[in-house]
């Protein structure tokens, strides 16, 4: 069988000692502990895959619920050992992989039926791409909360604001992953983000596939729906942090602080704000030394604001004070997101002149 030529990797690649891997085939790695019944919809989702040539790894961290036993029934491979989290399996993982195309499926989520068909046709469609992501529905404990879409193109500033590209169904060409190297296992929670923004930054094209491919559970037990939010932001910052983003890094810290100060019914009060605004640059010293804590205070005032914004006018006392004024960063993020809140703050005043 002649074998299609991979695009070559830059120097430094992490995985260019592997043999040349099998054209048309996409692997889909899912890194496993104790999943529970959960992993049997996982592993239905991928067997069920439109695309003909699917090859299915778990990387389980040494479960002893009966993971073991039910992927050596469905004759999937399988690692079973102790390691260093999701990220070390993710990098056991694709170092197994024999596919063109390498993906990961946590094993609560799952992929719609021809999730990776789609995929691969867009990459069939233009050479140049080197990573493929969509749409996600999200699910909380079974029942549809929202829809992700994400920006039908990346450049180098578009996920500045974050992380706003689902991580289950996306696809990865193998020669990208070599150009950029593995995940960073020193990430918990945000290391698909890291990848992401370290794919925009190589210059790598994406292309956008305007259409469901996984769905994504949220439930007690899963990372989202145990650790705070405000994890989330953190690490999303010191990722921002180490790619060489500091103004943005420090909004992901202000946006954390203000998701800490948040009550259940979406108010962020000042006393509270001012108490979690002491505690996180109490925190900074540690975990982000080089971010300037002036800036991170005056990033929490303005994103208190515009949070609680979504819900109320009561937004507005966080922005009448000096902090959200002080650098051009906040300043700038206030002044964006105002030209986009405007009509609704106008509507919810008009509707209150009316009373």
């Amino acid at each position: 069988m002649h074998l299609r030529q991979r695009r070559p990797p830059s120097r430094g690649g992490n995985y260019t000692s592997r043999p040349l891997n099998r054209p048309g085939l996409v692997s889909v790695i899912t890194p496993s502990f104790h999943p529970g019944p959960r992993l049997l919809r996982c592993l239905d989702s991928v067997a069920r895959q439109t695309h003909p040539h699917v090859e299915h790894i778990v990387v389980d961290g040494g479960s002893s619920d009966g993971t073991v036993e039910l992927v050596r029934a469905r004759g999937i491979r399988f690692v079973s050992e102790p390691d260093r989290g999701q990220a070390d399996a993710l990098n056991k993982g694709f170092a197994l992989a024999t596919g063109e195309y390498v993906g990961w499926l946590n094993a609560d989520d799952v992929l719609v039926p021809d999730a990776i068909e789609k995929g691969v046709a867009a990459f069939a469609a233009d050479p140049d791409v080197g990573w493929v992501y969509g749409d996600c529905d999200v699910h909380r404990d079974g029942k549809h909360v929202l829809r992700l879409r994400p920006p039908r193109r990346l450049g180098r500033r578009t996920l500045d604001g974050g992380n706003f590209i689902a991580q289950p169904g996306t696809l990865i060409a193998l020669w990208a992953l070599d150009r950029v190297g593995r995940i960073d296992d020193t990430f918990e929670l945000a290391m698909d983000y890291d990848l992401w923004l370290r794919l925009v930054d190589a210059g790598i094209r994406a292309a956008y596939v305007p259409e469901t491919l996984a769905i994504f559970e949220i439930h007690d037990d899963s990372k989202t729906g145990s650790i705070a939010s405000y994890e989330f932001l953190c690490e999303e910052a010191l990722v921002l942090l180490k790619s060489g983003r500091p103004c943005q890094a420090a909004l992901a810290y202000g946006r954390a602080t203000a998701a800490a100060a948040q009550s259940p019914e979406h108010v962020v009060e000042p006393e509270r704000l001012r108490i979690e605004v002491e505690r996180v640059v109490l925190e900074l010293s540690e975990r982000a030394p080089l971010l300037d804590p002036r800036v991170v205070t005056s990033a929490a005032y303005a994103e208190a604001g515009l949070l609680e914004l979504h819900s109320s006018l009561r937004g507005l006392r966080h922005l009448a004070r000096l902090e959200p004024w002080r650098y051009g960063v906040t300043r700038r993020r206030v002044a964006t997101a105002a030209c986009r809140e405007a009509p609704r703050v106008f509507g919810r005043l008009a509707s209150l002149a009316a009373r």
